[in-house]
């Protein structure tokens, strides 16, 4: 009797120094991983804080090259007594409007190619935003210089539907 209690008391022991080492090893893996997530977590948010930083710079300049101009465009447009005044204002405002939609759309392509993550899904959006400076030029342009007016339609449409067949 005596030599089966050692035997079991023996194996126990060792079972229990298994069980033992084996969680010390799960311990181990777990805060291995933990520690992984914790620095992939970082970076993240270091890159997404920088992603921020980015955009808000931008949007920044850009509204500061646009707003002064849309004033001064808006209040010479109410204090003009002469047509030719009246019409080159126009043409002001609507380069300004112009000039913002191509940066904004320009900023999104260059931030799609520099993310390009989803390959399938950003060729898409990448040839609905380049129709953004395509539409916008052409229209300013058909605006300023309307005697040609259907010639930059022609092409804008042209232009238009080359993108769409890149989707």
């Amino acid at each position: 009797m005596s030599r089966t209690q050692g035997e079991v008391d023996t194996r126990l022991a060792a079972t229990e120094a298994d069980l033992n080492e084996a969680v010390d090893r799960a311990e181990r893996q777990i805060n291995a991983q933990v520690d992984l997530v914790r620095e992939n977590m970082d970076q993240y948010i270091v890159d997404t804080n920088h992603q921020f930083a980015a955009e808000n710079d931008f949007l920044k300049w850009a509204f500061s090259l646009s707003l002064p101009s849309l004033s001064l465009s808006l209040s010479c447009l109410t204090l003009a007594c002469c047509v030719l005044a009246c019409c080159v204002r126009r043409y002001q405002l609507a380069g300004t409007f112009t000039l913002l939609a191509v940066l904004i759309a320009l900023w999104h392509v260059t931030a799609h190619v520099r993310h390009w993550w989803n390959p399938r899904i950003q060729r898409r959006v990448l040839a609905i935003l380049w129709m953004v400076p395509v539409y916008a030029i052409t229209s300013w342009l058909s605006l300023v210089f309307p005697q040609v007016m259907g010639d930059f339609v022609e092409r804008r449409e042209k232009g238009g539907g080359s993108l769409a067949g890149i989707a």
